[in-house]
Parts: structure tokens; C-alpha cells; sequence
């Protein structure tokens, strides 16, 4: 902190970019002494584990923007991607539409950043939030989830499949998600007792 005022010393306009901000140690003070000051726009990002939209949102009510980011369309996709229209399909189909993807060549390190990403934005944040004790419980639930897209399925018919996991814990893991990735699983608490995963 220290180090920021002594860059905003002047009257002139700072742009201030935080990444992770869950990392800093009290960083709702840090951006409240911030966003205080005329001079200085700020821009934070971070992980789900600390905080959620709706925490900085409560936190920072009238004094911020929430801005979505979400993966590339197909068309976007295609304006950066150098192959055929068909091999990028293939591409965007299999892998999907994260902009990181495409700097990556080789297949296994395309997988290998997804499976990353999967782990350190879905598994650990979800379990970090919410001290979840049984972390494969929640991964056997996503893996489900992920194979049935598209598919309308609710509690009851999960736990038949889990067989050794109750329908109450099987909602909460839903609300943990719906909470965790609105854009991803938009539609879990769409209807009572009836879920689908898009």
C-alpha cells in the first residue's frame, strides 16, 4: 500500500489494476482507502474462494460496476484462431471458448490448462468457501453434471446415482455451485426439485 501512494502522489488520473485481490490481507480495507480518492479508478479481479460478486457488491454498493467475463463465441473464437473454419469447430467444440486455450499447440497442454483451471476455479474454491469434508463427493457431482449437459435432472435422481450421498447434501453442493459459477449453472435453481445444467 505504501508503495501505490507514493505512485498517486499527484492530481493526475491513476488506473490501479488488482489481480487476485483475495491474496491481500484486508483487501476491503485496501480498496476502500482506494476508491476514496477522485484521482484513482480501480480495477479488481479474483478468485471465488475469498469472496463472491455478490460480497463486493454488498461491500462496495454504489461505489463500483460488476463487469461478466465470458468465454469467447464461436466467432471471436475464430478471429483470433488460424486453422480452417471446420478444424476450428473441431477445436472450439472440444476444448471450448477460453481465450488461454489458443496459446496453447499441442492437445495435452490444452487439456492440462482446462483441467487447471477446473481444479483451481471449481474444486478448490468451492471447497475453500464453503469448508466442504468430502471433496470427492463434489467432484463426482460435477463430473455428473458436466455429462448430463443439457439434461434436466434434480436431487432425488442424483442421489439414486451417488447411492452413498443424501439429497439434502446433494442440495447444498447445487446451491454451492449456482452461487460459485451463475454463468455456468444459471439454471440450477431455476424450478423447485428440477435442475438443468447448460
Amino acid at each position: 500500500m505504501p508503495y501505490l501512494k507514493e505512485q498517486i502522489a499527484d492530481d493526475g488520473m491513476h488506473y490501479v489494476l488488482l489481480d487476485e485481490v483475495q491474496l491481500l490481507g484486508e483487501f476491503e480495507a485496501v480498496l476502500n482507502s482506494l476508491i476514496r480518492k477522485k484521482n484513482v479508478d480501480v480495477y479488481v479481479t479474483g478468485s471465488n474462494a475469498r469472496f463472491l460478486s455478490k460480497d463486493v457488491i454488498t461491500e462496495f454498493r454504489g461505489r463500483g460496476d460488476e463487469i461478466h467475463m465470458f468465454p469467447l463465441n464461436f466467432s471471436e473464437f475464430m478471429s483470433v484462431y488460424s486453422g480452417t473454419k471446420q478444424d476450428g469447430w473441431n477445436e472450439y467444440m472440444l476444448y471450448g471458448g477460453l481465450p488461454l486455450v489458443l496459446r496453447f499447440e499441442k492437445p495435452e497442454e490444452k487439456i492440462a490448462f482446462l483441467k487447471s483451471l477446473f481444479e483451481e476455479t471449481y474444486i478448490s474454491d468451492i471447497v475453500g468457501r464453503h469448508k466442504i469434508r468430502n471433496r470427492a463427493e463434489l467432484e463426482d457431482l460435477l463430473n455428473i453434471l458436466s455429462s448430463a449437459i443439457g439434461s434436466l435432472t434434480n436431487p432425488t435422481k442424483l442421489s439414486a446415482t451417488f447411492k452413498n450421498v443424501k439429497e439434502p447434501l446433494i442440495n447444498e453442493l447445487f446451491e454451492f455451485l449456482s452461487l460459485t459459477s451463475p454463468e455456468i449453472f444459471s439454471n440450477l435453481r431455476k424450478a423447485w426439485g428440477r435442475f438443468s445444467c447448460i
